[in-house]
């Protein structure tokens, strides 16, 4: 369940100009960009809690009760993993001992981080003879260095729950190639 999913991916040559010879030929004919686009919103997350009913009619998980007029996701635009918790533990309550609570496999009230990232590659290519071909590219991995973190703990009543320990993406690369066809 991710309502909002948008997702490009593209390429695009250059047009050139059969015309063009010598130094202009070289400088402006053969270009290419390409890329892929992503963005899309939290999915959503599974909230447990300890189990005091571990093997009880099958049962590998225990939920906690959802508290339906309580907001779960208190993280902000300025949040910082380092000192802000994602979730408000108030919008969950014990259901008691040996009790299943209410709350559902996938809440979608409990959301994880949206992503947004953009990988980039520009190339140009060479024609060195009639058999053989020169390119050069040139590729930016999450092109604006954008942080997506990873998904916080989800264990309701623990000392960590709401915290998130890591993030999910790397920081931008760039990396240049050479490759050529005979």
């Amino acid at each position: 369940d991710t309502p909002h999913v948008f997702l490009v991916g593209f390429t695009w040559d250059l047009p050139g100009n059969e015309s063009w010879t010598g130094a202009k030929k070289i400088l402006l004919d053969g270009w290419n960009v390409s890329g892929l686009l992503r963005y899309e919103s939290g999915r959503p997350l599974q909230i447990d809690m300890a189990n005091d009913m571990s093997g009880f009619l099958f049962n590998s998980e225990k939920r906690p009760d959802r508290v339906g007029s309580v907001d779960a996701v208190v993280a902000g635009g300025d949040f910082d993993p380092n000192t802000d918790r994602y979730f408000n533990e108030d919008a969950w309550a014990n259901p008691g001992a040996l009790t299943f609570g209410n709350a559902p496999r996938r809440d979608g009230t409990a959301r994880g981080f949206g992503v947004f990232n953009e990988d980039i590659n520009i190339s140009k290519a060479f024609t060195l003879s009639e058999r053989a071909r020169m390119r050069f590219e040139f590729r930016v991995g999450n092109m604006f260095n954008r942080t997506t973190f990873c998904g916080p703990n989800t264990r309701w009543g623990g000392s960590s729950f709401g915290q998130v320990f890591s993030q999910c993406v790397t920081p931008r690369s760039m990396q240049l190639g050479v490759r050529l066809d005979y």
